[in-house]
């Protein structure tokens, strides 16, 4: 759910991706959950910040986004030793998966996107609403959830006419949001309590909840 926690969890939850340094240079590294098995380096490289991964629905590919002087970039890796990046996404990042694995959702210029698996594609699929980012797929695939300023809201996931979904009661923080069958979890900050929120709004009963208060994302 947030944007730097350290470990992601395979889908099947056997293993373990974070982004580490311990080499002098961000990578991703890959594990077992079991914490017996060794860890190995994923990505050699050189002179990229790396952030925002994403598993593939069925665990074999893991979905990133790089920064460098050249920009961000997102990138797919297989979860496997001496496996080699593939470029999908030029200047575009945020990406996420279609939960058949066939399709990712990105940000760009202010819009959400939907490309085929490769990158190919790319098409808009909100029509005028600016500002959109961090896209999530639905548990049902129908709509995709999306960030905007202050509220959230959601699209068809072919694309139409978006709609305003959920108005927090606090700030949202830029964080993922997790869509899940009976709703959505998001995280907000309360400013005046100097805390975060994370929140979950019930479909069934059209409301948001808090369901824990914390000061630190780490």
């Amino acid at each position: 759910l947030f944007p730097y926690t350290t470990l992601f969890r395979s889908p099947d939850g056997k293993r373990l991706a974070n982004v580490s340094d311990q080499n002098f240079e961000q990578q991703i590294w890959l594990g077992e959950t079991d914490g017996i098995s060794p860890r190995y380096q994923l990505t050699k490289i050189p002179g990229m910040r790396i952030r925002h991964l994403r598993w593939s629905p069925d665990g074999t590919q893991i979905l990133y986004e790089t920064r460098s002087q050249r920009g961000r970039e997102t990138y797919k890796i297989e979860a496997k030793p001496n496996a080699k990046p593939v470029r999908v996404l030029e200047g575009e990042g945020g990406a996420s998966w279609s939960h058949d694995g066939k399709s990712i959702y990105y940000e760009s210029r202010g819009q959400i996107w939907k490309a085929a698996a490769d990158g190919s594609g790319g098409r808009s699929i909100t029509e005028q609403r600016r500002g959109g980012s961090g896209p999530e797929e639905s548990a049902d695939g129908k709509y995709v959830y999306f960030r905007n300023w202050r509220t959230l809201w959601r699209v068809p996931s072919d694309g139409g006419k978006e709609e305003e979904f959920i108005t927090p009661e606090h700030e949202l923080v830029w964080s993922s949001l997790q869509p899940v069958k009976d709703g959505v979890y998001y995280l907000e900050w309360a400013r005046a309590q100097r805390k975060y929120v994370l929140s979950f709004y019930d479909f069934d009963a059209k409301k948001s909840t808090a369901l824990v208060m914390f000061r630190d994302l780490d």
